[in-house]
């Protein structure tokens, strides 16, 4: 009974890259009836046949249990007299047995096996949750009656709290972005880092966290809804048959096992170290606001940027060493040539970055004050997500980023040369500017 649980499991586990993966194969094995006239699906089956029984020798000869060599074939005999006696359509899963045989006895898919084997539960509780989801997505769009019994909830509510009706859809927009972008994912992603932990028993340093990785997953677990919502918003206009879709969405759902990496690799480093990590989020936290206040006060505070940031940059971090704790006892603390060389360059580059962004505003405002760089980055993004309800803020903040990183990326090449001319000219002894 355990070893029937455990296949079960293992089957869960790989149940959307299997279909994925057998559908392809599918495809394969019909392919020579497509081009040979007078062949049907029957010359197909043949072929998985003889396909079946070479590989069942392969299987014979590997260090397996019995149990699994023995079902091998029981399965494979079964599929194919239901082949011939029951149903035609059963050849569309037959591949799934070879294909799942190999997933679990090849010697060079040890790297794959491991890494399932030790997300077997998380890939359980993804697969399952995701395909209850997409059944209540699918649902739910199918049946107007629980649209608008939804949807008169709201009015009710609306009218208890006397508040305006005109806010109906507003209203509706705010619950269907909390629940589906932030309750779905919550509960998607933690449940399954928790799996995770209890499965291969994880536990935490004193200074280790698993903030971040909590996040990670959040955001991964974002993406798979709004592809899983995209979908369905394009599958429903088309009017799509339902097996149709749901084949679709198993191939969205197979990329789980893909998106599920970087957590992965996050769980088995323990996660981040305490103090870092909320260095990282202060930094990150800083520059979201640096860059909103250039979207909002360009021109005064690119500015500023441009006389103190070069000149502070050197106290700020090249005399850090100030509240050290081996500095406070009364120790020598000297700044390396590292330290010299990386201020250098750091002073170089975030000034170049400053005077090429000034530069680009320079020669992107109009004489009504329109930043003609900025418009046409929006547009661009606008033409991209098709999505005309984003906010125009949103859309300003995120070309600000772009014009930014663009500049930094002119910078870096600017400094360089600039370098280069400059050890050319300062660094030849035969001059003599240094001894």
């Amino acid at each position: 009974m355990d070893k029937i649980l455990r296949i079960v499991k293992y089957i869960i586990a790989l149940l959307p890259s299997m279909v994925t993966l057998t559908m392809i194969f599918v495809g394969i094995l019909v392919l020579p009836t497509s081009f040979i006239p007078n062949l049907d699906i029957v010359a197909s089956e043949i072929i998985y046949i003889v396909l079946l029984l070479i590989y069942g020798i392969r299987v014979s000869q590997k260090r397996i249990d019995k149990f699994y060599k023995c079902l091998y074939w029981i399965v494979g005999v079964l599929t194919i007299l239901l082949f011939f006696i029951w149903s035609k359509k059963i050849f569309l899963i037959q591949p799934f047995q070879l294909l799942l045989y190999a997933g679990l006895c090849e010697g060079w898919l040890q790297d794959f096996r491991n890494y399932i084997k030790k997300n077997r539960d998380v890939f359980n509780w993804f697969n399952v949750y995701d395909y209850v989801f997409v059944a209540i997505v699918l649902f739910i769009g199918a049946n107007q009656y629980i649209l608008d019994s939804i949807n008169n909830s709201i009015i009710k509510m609306l009218k208890s709290l006397d508040i305006s009706t005109k806010h109906t859809e507003i209203v509706v927009i705010v619950l269907f972005l909390l629940c589906w972008f932030f309750l779905v994912p919550i509960i998607r992603a933690s449940l399954g880092i928790c799996f995770f932990r209890k499965q291969n028993s994880i536990t935490l340093p004193a200074n280790q966290v698993l903030w971040g990785t909590y996040l990670l997953g959040y955001f991964l677990s974002i993406i798979s809804i709004a592809l899983y919502l995209g979908i369905y918003f394009i599958l429903h206009e088309a009017n799509y048959n339902i097996g149709f879709i749901l084949l679709v969405y198993n191939i969205y759902i197979a990329t789980n096992a893909l998106l599920w990496i970087p957590v992965y690799n996050s769980l088995n480093k323990l996660g981040q170290n305490k103090n870092k990590f909320i260095s990282d989020l202060i930094g990150l936290i800083l520059l979201l606001v640096a860059i909103v206040m250039i979207d909002q006060i360009e021109s005064e505070i690119i500015g500023i940027l441009t006389w103190f940031l070069p000149v502070l940059l050197p106290n700020f971090i090249g005399e850090i060493y100030k509240i050290s704790d081996r500095y406070q006892q009364g120790h020598a603390v000297v700044p390396s040539l590292k330290m010299d060389e990386h201020l250098y360059w750091l002073t170089m580059i975030s000034f170049n970055t400053l005077l090429v962004f000034n530069v680009i505003s320079a020669f992107s405002l109009t004489d009504d004050g329109k930043h003609k760089f900025k418009e046409f980055l929006i547009s661009i993004l606008l033409d991209v997500i098709k999505q005309d309800t984003l906010s125009d803020i949103i859309l300003r903040i995120f070309s600000s980023l772009i014009i930014v990183l663009f500049s930094l990326f002119l910078a870096w090449w600017l400094s360089k040369g600039i370098v280069k001319s400059l050890k050319n000219i300062y660094l030849d002894q035969s001059k003599g500017y240094f001894r």
